[in-house]
């Protein structure tokens, strides 16, 4: 059997179609709670998209409280704008 050289690269085919994204008209708009429903109750998620709602708050305040309440979390402000963005998309929060 022959190794494979390590030089050779995936050629894409020609003919195959390319991923549909979907348009901001297409999504559907959730309310707020609705929104938090997705998030088990107690969890980081379900307080960070709580905060996120109420509209008060900047990523490191959201990530300050949340330390407070869940010790020893390894939750960074990259997680709360993944909620925050997630929020933006489902038309939660502008």
């Amino acid at each position: 059997m022959k190794p494979k050289s390590k030089g050779s690269k995936a050629v894409a085919k020609s003919d195959e179609k390319p991923t549909k994204q979907v348009e901001k008209k297409d999504r559907v708009k959730l309310s707020a709670k609705e929104f938090a429903d997705k998030f088990r109750q107690g969890t980081i998620g379900r307080q960070t998209v709580d905060l996120i709602i109420q509209g008060k708050k900047t990523n490191d305040e959201i990530l300050a409280e949340v330390k407070k309440t869940h010790k020893g979390a390894s939750t960074t402000t990259a997680c709360i704008a993944w909620y925050r963005s997630k929020a933006r998309a489902a038309g939660v929060v502008a």
